[in-house]
C-alpha cells in the first residue's frame, strides 16, 4: 500500500460558515474537488502559456514558427522523464509532484525574464527552448504521480481533474486577450504581465496540491477501498491489513492493452493538431482580424472553450466504455484531416475553419478525458493495479503527445509553416 500522503502543517482555509454554505463548499469533500480542480488546471498551465504567447514569440522571432519547435522540445522532455519514472513503481506521490511544480514555476518566471536580460535573439531563442525542455522535465515528474492519485479517488475526482486541465487552456487563453486588449501599445508589457499571471497561478495551484494532500476524505475514495464513512482516515492508509501486490505489468497489460492503444492514438492526434497547426491557419476573408494575428488567437480561444465545455460533458459516454474507446481515435482521425485541409488551403473558408477548430477542441477534450478515465473502471483491475494502469496511461500519453509533435513539425516543415530564427 502507498505511504500517508500529508502535509504537516497546512489546513484549508477558514471559511465563514454563512458564506461557506452559500458557496456549496462548507464540506471537506467540496475543498477536496475544488483543490482538484485547481491542480488539473496547473497541470499543463506552464505550456499552455508559452503556446498562449505565439503571437509575441512571432514578433520577437519574425522569421520562426516557435510553436511546432517548442512543442517537440516540450513533448520530448516529457516523454524521457516520463520513461525513466515507469523503470520504477510510484511509491511517494508528495515529493515528485511538488518537486514538478516547483520547477514549473522556476521555468515559467525563467521565460517571464528573458526580456530583461542584456540577450541576442539567438540567445533569447535558446534561452526559450531551455525553459520549455526545464517545463517539460518538471511536468513529466508531476504527471505519473498525478494519475496515480487520481486513479485511487471516484469518478467524481477524477472528472473534476480533467475539466481543471480544460480550464487551463481556456484560462490561458483568456489571460493572453485580456493582456493583449489591456496593454495593446505595448506588446512586450502585455507579455510580461501575461507570464506573471502564469506565476501567480502555478502558486495557487502547489498551494491546492499541498491542501488536498493534507485533507482526509475517505468518502471520495473508490468503492472498491471499504472504509466507515462515520471514522476520519488518512488520504492513504499507513497500513493495509490485507495487503495484496499489484499483479505484474504484462498481466495488466493484457487487460488494458487495447484502452492504451486509444490513448496513445487521442494524444498522438493532441499535439498534431494543437497548437502549432491551430496557430499555422491562414485568414482568407476575415480581413480584419489578420492584423496582430487576431484570427489565430481567436482559434485558441475557440478551441480552448469547445474543449474545456466537452470535458463538463464527460456524463455522457455516448456509449464509450473500456471495450470499444478505441474508435474515439478514427472519429480524431478525421477531425485531424479537417484541420489539414485547413492549414494546406485546400479549405479556403473562414468560417469553415473555425467550425473545424470547434470540432477539434471539443474532441480533444472529451476524447483524452474518457480514455484516462475508462481504464479506472475496468473490472478485472483491482485498486492495486490501478496504480500500475495510471503509469502506463502516463506512458501511452506522452508518448502519443511525442510522436504527434514530430509528426506536426514534419507537416509544418513540408506546409513552410516553421521557418528557421
Amino acid at each position: 500500500s502507498l505511504p500517508v500522503a500529508t502535509a504537516a502543517g497546512v489546513a484549508r482555509p477558514e471559511v465563514p460558515v454563512p458564506i461557506a454554505a452559500s458557496m456549496g463548499i462548507g464540506s471537506t469533500t467540496a475543498w477536496a474537488k475544488c483543490y482538484m480542480l485547481f491542480i488539473g488546471i496547473g497541470y499543463f498551465f506552464p505550456i499552455y502559456t508559452v503556446w498562449g504567447a505565439f503571437d509575441y514569440w512571432k514578433l520577437l522571432f519574425p522569421h520562426a514558427n516557435v510553436e511546432f519547435v517548442a512543442t517537440t522540445v516540450y513533448q520530448m522532455g516529457v516523454m524521457a522523464t516520463v520513461a525513466v519514472q515507469a523503470a520504477k513503481p510510484i511509491v511517494d506521490l508528495q515529493r515528485p509532484a511538488l518537486l514538478g511544480l516547483v520547477g514549473q514555476l522556476l521555468c515559467i518566471t525563467g521565460v517571464f525574464a528573458i526580456r530583461f536580460l542584456p540577450l541576442s535573439q539567438d540567445q533569447q531563442y535558446a534561452m526559450l527552448l531551455t525553459m520549455v525542455l526545464g517545463m517539460s522535465v518538471a511536468t513529466g515528474l508531476l504527471e505519473a504521480p498525478l494519475l496515480v492519485l487520481s486513479s485511487k479517488y471516484n469518478a467524481a475526482m477524477q472528472e473534476c481533474m480533467q475539466i481543471g486541465i480544460g480550464l487551463g487552456a481556456l484560462i490561458s487563453v483568456l489571460c493572453r486577450n485580456v493582456s493583449k486588449l489591456a496593454l495593446h501599445s505595448s506588446p512586450a508589457d502585455a507579455a510580461s504581465a501575461y507570464f506573471a499571471g502564469a506565476m501567480v497561478t502555478i502558486l495557487v495551484v502547489i498551494y491546492c496540491f499541498i491542501s488536498l494532500m493534507s485533507l482526509e476524505t475517505p468518502q471520495l475514495m473508490r468503492s472498491e477501498m471499504p472504509v466507515n464513512a462515520e471514522e476520519e482516515l488518512p488520504l492513504f492508509n499507513k497500513k493495509d491489513s490485507s495487503p495484496s501486490p499489484p499483479a505484474s505489468a504484462w498481466t495488466v497489460l493484457g487487460s488494458v492493452w487495447v484502452i492504451q492503444l486509444a490513448v496513445f492514438g487521442n494524444f498522438l492526434m493532441s499535439t498534431l493538431s494543437f497548437p502549432a497547426l491551430v496557430t499555422a491557419v491562414q485568414c482568407h476573408q476575415w480581413a480584419v482580424l489578420r492584423s496582430g494575428h487576431w484570427f489565430q488567437v481567436i482559434l485558441i480561444a475557440v478551441y480552448s472553450v469547445a474543449d474545456a465545455a466537452a470535458r463538463c460533458g464527460l456524463g455522457w459516454r455516448l456509449g464509450i466504455t473500456y471495450r470499444n474507446v478505441g474508435y474515439t481515435v478514427l472519429v480524431r482521425g478525421f477531425a485531424a484531416l479537417s484541420l489539414l485541409a485547413c492549414v494546406s488551403g485546400v479549405v479556403r473558408s473562414d468560417a469553415a475553419t473555425m467550425s473545424v477548430v470547434i470540432l477539434a477542441g471539443a474532441l480533444n477534450g472529451w476524447c483524452n478525458s474518457i480514455c484516462l478515465l475508462v481504464p479506472n473502471e475496468h473490472p478485472r483491475l483491482r485498486s492495486e493495479d490501478k496504480a500500475v494502469a495510471g503509469q502506463m496511461s502516463a506512458l501511452s500519453c506522452n508518448l502519443g503527445l511525442f510522436l504527434g509533435s514530430l509528426l506536426s513539425l514534419q507537416v509544418g516543415t513540408m506546409l513552410g509553416a516553421v521557418g528557421h530564427t
